[in-house]
């Protein structure tokens, strides 16, 4: 009997309603906080426990517990479950009372039907009842009786309306002409333009001025740069791409096709530098060179005049073999 209490006492830590078949139902109800206004306190949140005794119909929750606990089969836990009951009933009839610890005591009135009184520190409510209950002040009452006092010693001066928006446009005004009076420093502000006639440059009052292209008549910026006492150069600042083969230095022994005319190569690798593409190379046991085209460093190591050819010629010396992922590249 009292293990089944301690199960019941278990399941009300996680749930709000827990069922013993043939007895009744223990039911946690939860309150939220009260504010007294009578008392000036809020009392903290709750949670009450109850008992129906009309509530009669299994769940399955105690005999679970049981099983999990006893390690035995459903049909088990529900047989121990109902011997408990059954006893729970034997001593209520005969003692006239039954306490549960943890949960209250149960007693038998004139008509023989059960009644609950709920342990003062059950286990529904003792998570909640360190919560103490807090003091109130009714700040919107003294708040208001303050604003009331405050009314009465302050002195109001009347304005009108025409004057404040006088002294409003005045403000206005004084600020704009401090704006618009204070000079702005813009250096060198007329040392560079990209719609001049011409730029021209001179290093002493006797040197006879170097005038630059047309170009600058139609609005392009050339950037230069003075290299000595009489002497500039013009920076392009447009970038190029060059496409470099290198060949290797040593000779096509592995029956592959090297040849620096023809325009497809059979790609073995794509490297993002030249440092990495180099050393690719070196490490080869076999001839390759390296196509630089579209910022990448390719490696190939056989060629042919037309794709088929090099791909014909990969395939009989077993390089896509070695080389699964290799592709035909135009130069």
């Amino acid at each position: 009997m009292n293990s089944i209490g301690q199960h019941i006492c278990y399941l009300l830590r996680h749930h709000d309603c827990v069922v013993l078949p043939g007895w009744g139902a223990f039911v946690a109800q939860r309150c939220p906080a009260v504010i007294d206004t009578a008392t000036g306190t809020v009392r903290p949140p709750r949670r009450v426990l109850g008992f129906n005794a009309a509530i009669t119909h299994d769940d399955g929750l105690v005999a679970s517990s049981v099983a999990r606990r006893d390690r035995v089969a459903y049909e088990q836990a529900m047989f121990t479950v109902a011997n408990a009951v059954e006893t729970m009933h034997r001593t209520v009839g005969a003692d006239r009372e039954l306490t549960l610890p943890g949960l209250g005591r149960f007693t038998l009135n004139t008509e023989d039907a059960l009644e609950f009184d709920p342990a003062v520190s059950n286990v529904a409510s003792l998570p909640l009842m360190a919560l103490p209950e807090v003091s109130i002040k009714p700040v919107l009452e003294e708040a208001k009786a303050e604003a009331g006092t405050a009314r009465r010693d302050t002195l109001y001066v009347p304005l009108s309306r025409n004057w404040i928006k006088i002294a409003a446009s005045l403000l206005v005004l004084v600020t704009l002409g401090v704006i618009l009076s204070t000079p702005i420093a813009i250096p060198d502000a007329a040392r560079a333009s990209l719609a001049a006639p011409a730029i021209t440059f001179g290093h002493e009052a006797d040197d006879e001025p170097i005038e630059l292209s047309d170009a600058n008549r139609r609005g392009v910026l050339s950037i230069v740069i003075p290299q000595g006492a009489d002497a500039m150069s013009v920076v392009d600042t447009v970038k190029t791409v060059a496409v470099v083969s290198e060949f290797p230095a040593k000779s096509a022994s592995t029956g592959l096709r090297f040849n620096e005319t023809d325009s497809y190569c059979v790609i073995v690798a794509s490297l993002a530098s030249r440092e990495l593409a180099r050393e690719y190379v070196d490490k080869a046991d076999i001839p390759m060179a390296i196509l630089e085209k579209d910022g990448k460093y390719r490696v190939y190591a056989a060629t042919g005049a037309t794709s088929a050819r090099a791909l014909e010629s990969a395939r009989d010396s077993r390089l896509v073999e070695r080389f699964p992922g290799a592709w035909v590249c135009r130069r």
